[in-house]
């Protein structure tokens, strides 16, 4: 029955007789009448017992065509056999020196702990015994005899090996094989040396092809490092490498390093052109990219040249605050007839100068490439000149506390009051927008105390909040020296008032251990009454 694996097949199941022999299939019903065999045709045909689809037609000719076998390997029971037809055909020679070589050839060859073939007894056509290459003087302590019978063939064939221990690994390098036709075949790391194939007829002849191909050196390749080509092998060797040779390089691995070295130039130089090539494409894309880039700005400028500003207004409301604002600041640019006759927004303004204080060198980049409308540096000098900047207590970062603070519990609100003094150089200057002289003592109307002396110190304070990741400075005084210890209570005193009006709560007062401070302390404890003992 036959199987397959898409359906099950039964016995009124049909199949194609194209893939099937003549032999296999049952055309006739045979019967035999009055002695005579009588072929009826079948209307069914039927299967012989065991029959099996051997016809395929059709299919392509590299799966039907029958694989041909070049050699096959005779079993080791054939082998065998052959070693010893060759033996027995050999051991026709009877002459008193061959049977005397025999013999010598196995004492010497079980003094070397070797098992000797069947066909040890072999001779060739040119008179040279295979027993009497046992006699032949090797070349060093390296090289080894052993005496093999060929696959293929089935004769016996001596083989001379070079063997050696490298990194506790066995390598065979260099190998003489001698035939019983006299031929020799000399090989190195499985390729054969056609210089040296040679035939010999008696073991001096021998001998003297040992000494010879141990004198000659195995080709080291060349080094890919030094012919400037890149690659994944350290060395490389012709196609056609001798191998053998007797200097460090064959002629034909030099040739190809010289080759691999003129190639690196020519190399270059394609890659130079190739380069050259992109370039040239990359900077006419670029100019066509730039006059396409020029023809649709000159449009945009004409269609905002013909829109309405309060137009403009309404495309950009979905638009986030700051890209509104730098957005109109560009339009208002575009309309301004001198560079210098430009009106910054105060909003716009401040936001310049937070982004000059954040990253200087950002803004100097931004203003050259003229990313945003932003103002000079000169502009921004002259503003910063304008506002006033005094001593005393600064109601706008009292401002930012309490709108900071808004709506938040009394918890949050607590914080600590850090003060400290940093040295000044002395020195008076006219302000021309106070028509006064700065760099004296200034208490911002706090105490009038020794206000007629320069300053050389710089008093600041400082509000720290518990559960904030921020600082703020409030105030700032110009001092003679350290502030004296009333005075610095009176400034701690009026900076806890005005933080307790902006919504800020002070727990805690940090400064240094001068003597200043410290008499701070005693002056703040003096004026804070103690609270009565329990009964």
């Amino acid at each position: 029955m036959l199987h397959r694996k898409d359906r099950r097949l039964t016995q009124k199941s049909k199949v194609c007789e194209r893939h099937f022999e003549e032999q296999d299939t049952v055309k006739y019903f045979k019967h035999v009448v009055k002695g005579q065999e009588v072929l009826i045709p079948r209307g069914n045909w039927k299967l012989v017992p065991g029959a099996l689809p051997r016809l395929f037609p059709g299919l392509p000719e590299r799966i039907s065509k029958p694989r041909t076998t070049t050699c096959t390997r005779k079993s080791p029971k054939k082998r065998h056999e052959i070693g010893f037809e060759a033996s027995a055909e050999s051991a026709s020679c009877s002459s008193g020196s061959c049977g005397e070589a025999s013999l010598s050839l196995g004492d010497a060859l079980g003094a070397e702990g070797i098992t000797p073939p069947p066909s040890t007894s072999a001779t060739n056509s040119s008179g040279v015994c295979l027993n009497e290459l046992v006699t032949v003087p090797l070349p060093s302590r390296d090289w080894k005899l052993e005496l093999i019978v060929d696959e293929c063939s089935g004769q016996t064939c001596g083989v001379f090996f070079d063997r050696r221990l490298v990194a506790g690994e066995l390598k065979v390098s260099k190998t003489v094989i001698v035939k019983n036709d006299g031929s020799c075949v000399v090989n190195c790391y499985n390729k054969m040396h056609k210089q040296l194939h040679k035939t010999v007829d008696s073991t001096a002849s021998v001998e003297h092809l040992l000494n010879e191909t141990d004198s000659l050196k195995i080709c080291s390749g060349i080094q890919v490092a030094h012919t400037g080509v890149t690659g994944k092998l350290e060395n490389v060797h012709h196609k056609q490498c001798s191998v053998l040779t007797t200097r460090p390089v064959c002629a034909r691995c030099l040739r190809l390093q010289r080759q691999m070295r003129a190639r690196k130039p020519m190399k270059a130089a394609v890659n130079k052109s190739k380069k050259m090539r992109n370039l040239t494409k990359k900077v006419f894309r670029a100019a066509a990219a730039r006059e396409k880039g020029k023809q649709e700005i000159t449009l945009l400028k004409q269609e905002l040249a013909k829109a309405s500003y309060q137009g403009i207004e309404e495309a950009l409301s979905s638009l986030p605050h700051l890209q509104r604002l730098a957005f109109l600041t560009a339009l208002k640019s575009l309309k301004a007839k001198a560079p210098c006759g430009m009106r910054y927004n105060s909003e716009w303004i401040l936001n310049c100068l937070i982004l000059r204080i954040t990253s200087p060198r950002a803004y100097k980049l931004i203003s050259e490439m003229k990313m945003l409308p932003l103002p000079s540096l000169s502009c921004l000098t002259q503003i910063l000149k304008g506002l006033p900047c005094k001593y005393g207590f600064n109601p706008i970062c009292l401002e930012a506390i309490q709108k900071q603070f808004h709506r938040k519990a009394d918890e949050q609100r607590l914080g600590s009051l850090t003060l400290d003094e940093i040295k000044l150089r002395q020195a008076y200057d006219f302000n021309k927008c106070s028509y006064k002289m700065d760099g004296f003592v200034d208490y911002g109307g706090v105490t009038n105390e020794g206000t007629n002396q320069l300053a050389d110190h710089a008093l600041v304070l400082m509000f720290v909040p518990l559960f904030e990741s921020w600082v703020q400075p409030i105030a700032a005084f110009a001092t003679k020296g350290a502030a004296p210890g009333k005075i610095l209570a009176e400034l701690v005193l009026e900076a806890v008032v005005r933080l307790h009006k902006h919504n800020a709560t002070v727990i805690s007062i940090v400064s240094d251990g001068s003597g200043n401070n410290r008499s701070r302390s005693v002056q703040l404890r003096g004026n804070t009454a103690q609270p009565e003992a329990p009964d």
